[in-house]
């Protein structure tokens, strides 16, 4: 089967996003390292969409993947919009990604209860920094803040609980009223913000992939099995 991707070039990563797959996201240091990757990446989340219930069946034909669109980082190293961030996003599209965005949440909450606090592990790919659970979930919160504001092109604005998990929360209900609350004019809009252009189909397809982004990461320290979490008893 065939996925087509969007290459997104940054100054020290590579991503690749696909169009179809909400959430799906490879991050790799170069572009051949993504392209490489991102079979099996697809593959495992199509098999997670199936133990959620959003997949008929399981994933079996082999993932071709397609180069749809490359794109390079502006002046500021953020990624200029693709062509399909232009596209107003249907209304399934968009409740498709926001329920992705919450059973993902719902996923993050549980890995980060089963460590220790005190666990730490790298930020992000190449990155020596390390960042404790309750400092991931709070990351994970104040970006989805900035994602919607960046939308109406102001700062945000809402004070979030000092508790991680609540915090978490408090931030998708923020995101998710914020699209709902779109115009039909507002959702077709580009909005510049901090020199970089925004649009609802874009922040769908980065708040949803950086969710699904940092399971690895705990995954990587979780005592919890795997595909327990992911809803298989």
């Amino acid at each position: 089967m065939q996925y087509h991707a969007l290459l997104d070039r940054w100054h020290s990563q590579s991503l690749l996003y696909f169009p179809d797959l909400p959430g799906c996201q490879v991050t790799a240091g170069t572009p051949e390292e993504a392209l490489a990757l991102a079979p099996e990446v697809v593959s495992q989340h199509l098999s997670w969409l199936h133990t959620q219930h959003l997949l008929a069946e399981p994933p079996t034909a082999p993932i071709d993947i397609a180069l749809l669109e490359d794109s390079v980082p502006s002046a500021n190293g953020a990624g200029a919009p693709f062509q399909t961030d232009l596209q107003t996003p249907p209304h399934d599209y968009m409740q498709n990604a926001l329920q992705i965005a919450d059973l993902t949440r719902a996923d993050l909450i549980t890995l980060s209860r089963s460590l220790p606090p005190e666990s730490v592990f790298p930020f992000a790919l190449g990155d020596t920094a390390t960042c404790t659970v309750e400092g991931l979930l709070q990351h994970i919160a104040e970006l989805d803040l900035w994602y919607i504001a960046s939308l109406f092109a102001q700062k945000p604005t809402l004070r979030l609980p000092d508790d991680p998990v609540e915090a978490l929360e408090a931030s998708a209900r923020a995101v998710a009223d914020g699209l709902r609350s779109l115009s039909t004019e507002r959702l077709q809009q580009v909005v510049i913000f901090e020199g970089e252009a925004w649009t609802p189909m874009k922040l769908l397809r980065r708040r949803t992939g950086h969710l699904r982004e940092h399971i690895p990461h705990l995954q990587r320290l979780s005592p919890l099995d795997a595909l327990k979490i992911r809803g298989i008893e």
